[in-house]
């Protein structure tokens, strides 16, 4: 990850703007992500500075400890603001950070002043300048905001790839899923304080409970795009979903993908009524379709 802003001990006009996440005990080898970014930690990673403000998706696994295969990814959306110091600390036994909101807060900011002190600079990775001066990720999330995390995140913040579903269609794959985890020996511990990790999406009702034609969606386009204030909440709905699959691996980000989008493919009277809608939906379609293999499908 260096570059020319690798080492910075001072407060340059980017790092007022920007902000720090700082990553304490992550374990060498683990697979850390932020955005479209990945790496494997070394030794002496504690973290990503020089982050621009706005809105990003850090994902994580404790690194390939289990016969070659990492453990189940997790991942956390981020609101973040100029200045800012976001604090993950490793907890070994469970295998994922605590929040900084977990933590002790007199330890918490003890680290946000060695921050702001340069105490951790050497150990920190810059964000990658090509995303901060806007890329691929800024149009992966432009229309996911904090009305849209605050709305979707699951109650524990985290999202992961292992995840709990009362949906029968979906036991098969589980399964298949879990007997790989099991065959490399990874094991989730139950927790003294049981944590959601479902992110909670709009449900979306068939034809049926609606009115209108069996082919326009239109009637449910509508349902759905009441839950938000914002003109393209639906459009950061599915962004969401979309990057928690494609970054954070979430099988129930991918479900959710596809049927907005069967939603949002057949709207035939609401193309009529919400142009300016669908032309951006258009734009964001074309750009995550780009992001997938060819073969995919």
């Amino acid at each position: 990850m260096e570059d020319n802003r690798t080492f910075i001990s001072s407060e340059t006009e980017e790092v007022k703007r920007s902000a720090t996440i700082l990553c304490l005990e992550t374990p060498e080898g683990s697979e850390f992500g932020i955005d479209d970014y990945e790496f494997t930690c070394g030794p002496s990673f504690k973290g990503i500075k020089l982050i621009p403000p706005g809105v990003h998706f850090v994902f994580y696994s404790a690194g390939a400890k289990y016969g070659g295969m990492s453990p189940p990814r997790s991942g956390i959306f981020l609101e973040l603001k100029s200045g800012q110091v976001k604090i993950l600390k490793w907890n070994h036994k469970e295998e994922d950070f605590d929040l900084d909101d977990e933590l002790d807060q007199d330890e918490m900011q003890r680290y946000v002043a060695g921050v702001e002190r340069f105490d951790f600079d050497r150990f920190l990775g810059p964000y990658p300048k090509s995303n901060s001066e806007g890329n691929k990720w800024n149009y992966l999330s432009a229309h996911i905001n904090g009305e849209i995390i605050s709305a979707l995140e699951p109650k524990g913040k985290r999202i992961s790839s292992l995840y709990d579903t009362s949906d029968p269609s979906l036991e098969e794959k589980m399964e298949e899923q879990m007997e790989k985890l099991k065959s490399s020996r990874v094991k989730m511990e139950q927790k003294s304080v049981q944590v959601n990790y479902n992110p909670q999406f709009s449900v979306i009702p068939t034809n049926k409970q609606v009115l209108g034609s069996h082919m326009d969606k239109s009637l449910i386009f509508e349902l759905l795009e009441k839950r938000y204030k914002g003109r393209f909440g639906l459009l950061g709905e599915l962004q969401f979903a979309f990057v928690i699959f494609l970054l954070g691996q979430s099988f129930n980000g991918f479900e959710q993908w596809k049927q907005l989008l069967n939603v949002l493919c057949s709207c035939e009277s609401s193309l009529k009524t919400h142009p300016y809608f669908f032309s951006e939906f258009i734009a964001v379609l074309h750009y995550q379709l780009k992001q997938i293999p060819e073969d995919f499908f």
